[in-house]
């Protein structure tokens, strides 16, 4: 794995949610915060890539309906990791700022 140091420029807001995040003890360090932050956010870029195809869009609709259907739902969210749970937390938000947008324009 290559590490290196890089600058970045992010709007204030961003910034006070990562020491925030910190202070309260989700993260070890503004590194760890920013790093798993910037993996969630390459994690929902993949899934949404997936979900273009229609065949693999499919079949994770079908997993989600199995899980709502057997009412597992609320034991799955609890098997899944931090990481995941922000990855389909943020697939959720794109999801509904889709929709936001879309009734807008209508």
């Amino acid at each position: 794995m290559i590490y290196g140091t890089i600058t970045i420029r992010t709007p204030v807001t961003i910034l006070e949610k990562i020491e925030h995040d910190v202070k309260t003890g989700s993260f070890r360090s503004r590194t760890d915060a920013i790093t798993q932050y910037l993996q969630a956010g390459i994690r929902i870029s993949e899934y949404q890539e997936m979900l273009k195809d229609p065949a693999k869009a499919a079949e994770f609709q079908q997993k989600m309906q199995a899980v709502i259907q057997d009412e597992k739902l609320e034991g799955w969210i609890e098997s899944l990791s931090s990481q995941q749970l922000d990855g389909l937390m943020g697939l959720m938000e794109i999801e509904k700022d889709k929709r936001h947008d879309q009734r807008r324009l209508i």
